[in-house]
């Protein structure tokens, strides 16, 4: 199973990115790994409308993003 969520750590943001393997692929190569095959990539919601916007991702939930705030990407790849 493959899947990338955002969990907001500054307000209550939880959004699904679903199996995209570019989306998976960015967080493990810019995040840290937290556990056996989960990676963990923290942005402030400036960064992580830019990571959006390059994977033509998130549309649906921009507008909740707050540009201060920060989140979390998680990706699991099992």
């Amino acid at each position: 199973m493959r899947s990338t969520i955002i969990k907001g750590v500054s307000d209550n943001l939880y959004a699904n990115l679903g199996s995209n393997v570019d989306i998976i692929g960015a967080v493990i190569e810019k995040g840290k790994a937290t556990d056996y095959l989960i990676y963990e990539l923290e942005l402030d919601g400036a960064e992580l409308l830019e990571f959006l916007a390059k994977f033509r991702a998130g549309d649906d939930f921009a507008a909740d993003i707050n540009l201060e705030n920060r989140y979390v990407l998680i990706s699991y790849d099992w």
